[in-house]
C-alpha cells in the first residue's frame, strides 16, 4: 500500500554548544526561531525529531513515524 500521510506534530531537541533547546511543534512546519537556530548550530552538533505523530486524511488513519537524528557536518 501507498498511503500518504501529513505529519500533524512532533518535538525538535537541537542540542548544540550553545545549550539544548526543545520545542512541541504543531503541523509540518518549522518554526521561524527554530530555523535560525538550526542556522546557528556547529560541526558535531545534533538535530533530533521525536514524537512524530502523522495522519493520512482518507482514511482518518493516525500512526507515529520513527524518529531521526541528525549529525552536523
Amino acid at each position: 500500500y501507498d498511503l500518504p500521510f501529513t505529519v500533524i506534530s512532533f518535538t525538535i531537541i537541537l542540542d548544540g554548544i550553545r545549550g539544548i533547546v526543545s520545542r512541541r511543534v504543531t503541523g509540518n512546519k518549522l518554526p521561524a526561531d527554530i530555523k535560525q537556530n538550526i542556522c546557528n548550530l556547529h560541526t558535531g552538533d545534533r538535530i533530533f525529531i521525536e514524537q512524530v505523530k502523522t495522519r493520512n486524511s482518507m482514511y482518518n488513519i493516525f500512526k507515529d513515524a520513527a524518529p531521526a537524528m541528525i549529525v552536523v557536518r
